[in-house]
């Protein structure tokens, strides 16, 4: 019998997991999971944050499919992956064996490379536990700032608006979303976000975040020397593969893991898959770099 061990219980996990057992009927397959969550939905949690959606919705699984897939689900944390013992260790002090390992550990949010950035009001809209403290601080909340250039930052902006925060948007460039849109999009999304009531900043840098003796956000300090006071900063400059759990482990890695077009690591009987990976595209003969 053939032991699969699966790190991450996104939608590539899961997904490796089905259909593993399509194919194995008998196979022992274990899902660990960094969250005590049935798979969901990261794109829905911006759903959530805007209040089209309840909570509940952003679950794409239930227990009940994990029980008759007959997987066993994990919570814990790899730390370490051992190709030569083939074994991953976890934080709790658990070693699980293996025959094949699939790493789907996915990404997580960049932290705001400012003074600041831990002070409690920096928010991420990353995880569904974090999404909940989220909704729960923007109850509290009457101003929030938005830094970022991507579709997360977008979300966020929506978001706080959707919630009657006075909502500041914070752009390095005179334009949104640069990487996806012409200039004419670009302004009909502009018009959008005004008419929702977020204010756009463009051409403008954070230099730190500020907080009070309690380590609390108050306001955003600006290259300008400008302050911009506010409860909440969101954060959404862009996510960074999960790989620590890689260091000393060998594997050849970039920007994620590299992989080939069966999705093989360099180590024997180790995979990866979704946004911790790599992959080989052969009309090119390289590894994209986006």
């Amino acid at each position: 019998m053939t032991r699969y061990l699966i790190l991450g219980n996104g939608a590539a996990g899961a997904t490796a997991a089905e259909t593993l057992r399509a194919a194995d009927p008998r196979g022992e397959i274990t899902l660990v999971s960094a969250e005590p969550y049935p798979m969901y939905s990261r794109p829905g949690l911006a759903y959530a944050l805007a209040a089209e959606i309840p909570e509940k919705q952003v679950l794409a699984r239930t227990p009940e499919w994990y029980r008759q897939l007959h997987l066993r689900f994990l919570v814990g944390v790899a730390v370490k992956v051992d190709p030569a013992g083939h074994r991953v260790h976890l934080a709790d002090g658990q070693t699980l064996p293996y025959d094949r390992l699939l790493i789907a550990t996915g990404a997580r949010a960049v932290p705001l490379p400012y003074p600041g950035a831990g002070l409690d009001g920096v928010v991420f809209l990353d995880t569904l536990d974090g999404t909940k403290d989220l909704l729960k601080r923007i109850k509290r909340a009457r101003r929030a700032v938005v830094i970022g250039g991507g579709i997360t930052a977008l979300e966020m902006a929506e978001g706080f608006a959707h919630h009657k925060l006075e909502t500041h948007y914070f752009l390095r460039r005179d334009i949104l979303w640069a990487s996806v849109f012409n200039a004419a999009e670009s302004k009909l999304l502009e018009e959008q976000m005004r008419e929702h009531g977020v204010r756009l900043h463009f051409n403008t840098e954070a230099a730190e975040i500020v907080g009070d003796a309690r380590r609390r956000v108050t306001g955003v300090r600006l290259k300008s020397g400008e302050l911009v006071k506010c409860d909440l900063v969101g954060a959404g400059i862009g996510v960074k593969p999960q790989l620590d759990l890689l260091d000393g482990a060998g594997l050849r890695t970039d920007k994620a893991i590299l992989v080939n077009e069966y999705l093989e690591t360099s180590a024997p009987d180790i995979f990866a898959a979704g946004d911790c990976a790599q992959a080989w595209a052969p009309w090119t003969q390289k590894h994209p770099q986006d």
